[in-house]
């Protein structure tokens, strides 16, 4: 998490960032999420919710261990 980096542009556009079935790719897909939804406030939090999902269940099961 606090590794060091070479530069400040490694965190604001990581790798495979443009890539097709990168997370910004299909956020910005109109098929998935049309654009009237952007005009509702929550459709932010519903991306964070997607783009952690996986970070987020990871954690959970390693503290699961520690708790055992």
């Amino acid at each position: 998490m606090f590794e060091t980096i070479d530069d400040y542009s490694e965190i604001l556009f990581p790798e495979g960032l443009l890539a097709t079935d990168s997370f910004l790719r299909y956020m910005t897909n109109t098929e998935v999420i049309p654009e009237d939804n952007w005009k509702e406030i929550e459709v932010i939090g519903w991306l964070y919710q997607y783009y952690i999902a996986e970070e987020k269940d990871r954690v959970f099961k390693e503290k699961k261990k520690y708790k055992a």
